[in-house]
């Protein structure tokens, strides 16, 4: 059994069940309000009513920030602050923000959500830059993290959108350079690309981000987000890594 298996077993496992719940004997910590209360009553319990979730917390990379999702939360004066709404590129209909709003978890206002997911963020930005942000007693927290890690973004530009994907040979090398003044200007993020990453195939870079998915390093980092991440839980807590 590859690593990454093993890895996707012990998130399964280490994240607990996902499915909303009350709480039941032997099974461990759920997605459901303490004993106590009237949720301990099987046959009355409603699945529908998630209204007892006060503390909601989000993080990871541009996946649960929600690029393009709606509107751009914060402004420009903010773009000295990494972290800020404006520099993560938070938008208000990333998915994060869609489950803080939905109905079925009773009124907004009544419930803390710490949205700290930043664009371009890596496993080792969540551990060190999200989390310590955010505030013990989570009874939910959305983790979408480990895609950076991965260069998914090389693979979307070399498999899919090509914005910046060329061969090595010296003709390709003088059109990127005379194209990367315009490149810069639409996608500023490709500044952050090196030469040799814009010269890959795209079975090259399937091949490099498998490699990276499968080492010790990627899953030791993993592991690292979820235990830190299960120490900000309520004891009724649930994580949900998105992916």
């Amino acid at each position: 059994m590859s690593r990454l298996v093993w890895h996707c077993l012990a998130i399964t496992a280490l994240i607990q069940q996902a499915t909303p719940f009350p709480s039941l004997p032997n099974l461990g910590s759920m997605l459901a309000p303490r004993s106590g209360n009237q949720f301990d009553d099987i046959d009355s319990w409603d699945a529908s009513d998630l209204s007892y979730i006060t503390k909601l917390a989000a993080i990871g990379d541009s996946y649960s920030a929600g690029i393009g999702a709606g509107n751009r939360l914060g402004d420009a004066s903010q773009a000295t602050d990494s972290q800020s709404d404006w520099s993560c590129g938070r938008h208000d209909n990333a998915y994060p923000s869609l489950v803080n709003q939905d109905g079925r978890l009773g009124d907004k206002s009544k419930r803390r959500f710490q949205f700290q997911s930043c664009s371009g963020a890596t496993l080792e930005d969540v551990t060190k830059r999200q989390l310590p942000h955010i505030d013990k007693g989570q009874q939910v927290i959305l983790v979408s993290a480990g895609a950076n890690d991965a260069e998914f973004v090389n693979i979307l530009n070399h498999c899919i959108y090509q914005w910046a994907s060329f061969d090595s040979s010296e003709k390709a090398f003088d059109k990127l350079g005379n194209a990367i003044p315009g490149l810069l200007k639409d996608y500023p993020h490709l500044a952050e690309f090196q030469i040799e990453e814009l010269t890959r195939s795209c079975d090259e870079q399937l091949e490099i981000s498998r490699e990276l998915v499968e080492s010790d390093d990627f899953g030791n980092k993993i592991d690292k987000v979820l235990t830190e991440a299960q120490r900000k839980l309520a004891r009724d807590g649930t994580i949900y890594y998105t992916g």
